[in-house]
């Protein structure tokens, strides 16, 4: 078999890339469709905080960038089939957002401390009144949601509790099981992946609603 030129790898190239656009644009369109294309394009969450150069205002403009900027990364993850990190950002993005709201209402900084989870997060959030007190609540199930879709990923839960489904697939688009004459995909990442990315929708509106004209 002769060795492919120059013209011959890049027309192969320009294929893949033709097939890899036709599914960004799926996935694109379904994130869209599931999350409401204000949440994604407005730069979502729009939180605004102080302006100011004392530590307070520093500590709280930095926490709005991590927000809006791990959120902006969660999406392009799903467009791109990279669920798991997807899960991993939209979590992000939500445990830092509560971050931002729990340092405006606690004057005690040390009570803040360095390494709350984001389990510690909501349940904080929770008695400040940052989140609804009632777990049965929709926007406190939404975040308890996210929460257990990020430790099962970051445990390995999957691997411990049903290891067969992660050792016969991948985490991506094309996830498949058994044998190659009794193949079933695996939605289990993109499945999560997007409800992720709408449970951290539902809380980041909560915790941000928009003002009106902006």
């Amino acid at each position: 078999m002769s060795k492919p030129d120059f013209e011959e790898v890049k027309r192969r190239l320009r294929g893949g890339d033709r097939m890899s656009l036709e599914h960004r644009t799926e996935r694109y369109m379904e994130i869209l469709k599931a999350c409401g294309e204000e949440r994604i394009m407005g730069f979502y969450p729009a939180i605004g905080p102080p302006e100011g150069n004392d530590k307070k205002s520093l500590r709280l403009q930095a926490l709005e960038q991590y927000t809006q900027s791990m959120w902006w990364d969660a999406f392009w993850c799903y467009v791109y089939g990279s669920y798991p990190a997807c899960v991993l950002l939209a979590a992000s993005s939500l445990e830092g957002a509560l971050k931002y709201k729990l340092h405006q209402v606690i004057k005690d900084g040390k009570t803040i401390r360095k390494y709350l989870t984001l389990d510690r997060c909501i349940k904080r959030s929770m008695a400040e009144g940052i989140l609804p007190n009632d777990k049965n609540h929709r926007i406190t199930k939404a975040a308890s949601r996210v929460q257990r879709m990020r430790d099962a990923l970051v445990h390995a839960n999957r691997e411990r509790w049903r290891p067969q489904t992660a050792l016969y697939g991948t985490p991506r688009e094309h996830e498949v099981t058994g044998s190659p004459r009794d193949m079933q995909i695996i939605k289990e990442y993109k499945r999560g992946a997007r409800m992720s990315l709408v449970h951290t929708g539902r809380v980041l509106g909560y915790l941000f609603l928009k003002v009106k004209g902006v």
